[in-house]
């Protein structure tokens, strides 16, 4: 009788491997209908520092978020915080120089399967996505790697974990497939770090971009992004947002993004706004 041969070693997961691995994980992250965040910014717009700090309460389908500015640009404590309504993506602009903050905390760079309704916060919003929600009839699994050239990986540390770390180069259609770098915890497959390319519309149909870096970490099964670093010489923008304090509700009356109905509502607390942590 032939000797058994022995047991072939295990073959390591190559690069497709651990991207498609990473995907997956992703998408068996859960999606929340809301979420609550502190968000602070502390960049520059040319030379003047920017300070602002917010409490914003997100319906995350359409975006429509509630916003109470703590500390105004200049770094200012408002003696009176006042809530209000954020219903477009250009309202942010009217409380934050911060143009779509209520996507950036869950901006998943194109790594799920079910792209949103809206383009995702990196990409520029001529990338073809749809202007309405759609009806989930079935999901279908696919990589993002065919969009992207994947470099060989390397193992880092990131906060005392070792990463996969690599180079992404779009295979087409660069305002979309907007990852340039992503590093992948080795044990729980998440991505702990990106860097993406940031397009944003200046005129119709007249676009720039900057480099900017984003840490991620899972928060309560939640993918949420935490802070983010990036700058445009050329526009002397410097953003250092931070997320902290996340919460995520499982239902919010409908009444709190609807600012024609606060009237019917005053006396009442908008239910989960309120930070669980001291501001300062």
């Amino acid at each position: 009788m032939p000797t058994p041969s022995p047991a072939a070693a295990a073959t390591p997961c190559a690069t497709t491997c651990i991207f498609e691995r990473m995907q997956r994980a992703v998408n068996a992250e859960q999606y929340p209908p809301y979420i609550a965040f502190t968000f602070e910014n502390q960049g520059t717009v040319g030379d003047t520092p920017t300070r602002e700090l917010l409490r914003v309460l997100v319906r995350t389908y359409d975006g429509v978020a509630v916003m109470t500015v703590i500390r105004d640009f200049s770094g200012t404590t408002l003696a009176k915080p006042r809530a209000t309504v954020v219903a477009k993506k250009l309202d942010f602009l009217n409380v934050s120089n911060v143009l779509r903050l209520g996507d950036f905390p869950l901006a998943d760079f194109g790594l799920r399967f079910v792209h949103p309704a809206r383009p995702d916060f990196f990409e520029g919003d001529d990338t073809g996505a749809a202007t309405a929600p759609l009806k989930v009839i079935a999901i279908v699994g696919a990589s993002s790697g065919t969009q992207y050239r994947i470099g060989d990986p390397g193992t880092v540390d990131v906060d005392g974990r070792p990463a996969y770390h690599f180079a992404l180069t779009p295979s087409r259609n660069p305002k979309h497939n907007v990852l340039r770098e992503i590093w992948i915890d080795a044990q729980t497959y998440l991505p702990v770090r990106y860097i993406a390319q940031r397009f944003l519309e200046d005129y119709p149909g007249d676009y720039y971009s900057y480099y900017i870096a984003v840490d991620a970490r899972d928060i309560d099964g939640h993918l949420v992004n935490v802070d983010a670093d990036g700058s445009n010489l050329l526009r002397g923008l410097v953003g250092k947002w931070k997320i902290s304090d996340v919460s995520f509700p499982t239902s919010e009356p409908d009444w709190v993004f609807d600012r024609g109905q606060w009237e019917s509502h005053i006396g009442e607390p908008i239910p989960n706004l309120a930070p669980s942590q001291p501001l300062h």
